[in-house]
């Protein structure tokens, strides 16, 4: 398959996309006014304010833990029990509206870390359709700046897909995932990384190169990169 464009060279952390992109989401709530049952023992959200506090105490309990676990640093058990607490949050937020995106999105990532694989690739799968028909809907002349957030929170989705195939051992769909992310966010150190990670996996060392090359252009600190440099280099 044809690789994304070689990026630019800004010098920008590895690490910041995916703490933007949370961050971001913070902001976002995508509501419905149908209440739906919970499962699997899973406190209800009843109405939207229900939903908004929910997302409120969610994202206190787990934005800084996500931003460490971006940054390539390890979550301690203790930071584990709280997201899984963060995790009952999100996705009862999920079962009363099933057409949003960051819940499933969140969850899917949460999963990831707690290493259940398997759920998180439901979740974020999930968070990618729903993200698509959200940016389908949307109207660029009417709200330009709603569909720029959705392009951008849809890469970091398919950046966790690809991290989520990785674990998978679905190295293909891995290296997939993690160009469509590049592609959409060529600035991203950690994209880059993602798609060279996939690369080495799959025996593709030259095009591995590259991908590690321009994670190193846009962050030459971004350690992960380092490290698979490091590896290909043996």
């Amino acid at each position: 398959m044809s690789q994304p464009e070689p990026a630019e060279k800004p010098k920008i952390p590895g690490w910041v996309i995916p703490v933007a992109v949370t961050a971001i989401l913070a902001l976002i709530l995508f509501v419905s006014n149908q209440p739906i049952v919970g499962a699997e023992g899973r406190p209800l959200v009843t109405s939207t304010d229900d939903y908004r506090r929910f997302s409120d105490q969610a994202l206190a309990d787990s934005q800084e833990i996500l931003a460490k676990w971006d940054r390539g640093e390890a979550v301690t058990q203790e930071e584990r029990v709280k997201l899984q607490g963060a995790l009952e949050k999100y996705d009862a937020m999920s079962d009363f509206n099933p057409t949003g995106f960051e819940p499933y999105y969140v969850s899917g990532k949460i999963n990831l870390i707690l290493d259940r694989p398997d759920r998180a690739d439901s979740r974020i799968r999930q968070s990618i359709s729903n993200g698509l028909e959200l940016l389908r809907r949307a109207s660029p002349e009417k709200n330009p700046e709603r569909v720029k957030v959705l392009k951008l929170t849809l890469a970091e989705a398919h950046y966790v897909n690809s991290r989520v195939q990785f674990k998978l051992g679905n190295f293909k769909e891995a290296e997939t995932e993690a160009a469509a992310a590049a592609s959409a966010v060529p600035g991203a150190p950690v994209y880059w990384w993602a798609l060279g990670s996939a690369l080495v996996e799959l025996g593709k060392v030259p095009q591995a190169r590259i991908a590690v090359q321009n994670a190193l252009n846009l962050d030459p600190s971004y350690k992960p990169a380092q490290q698979l440099r490091q590896l290909i280099e043996r």
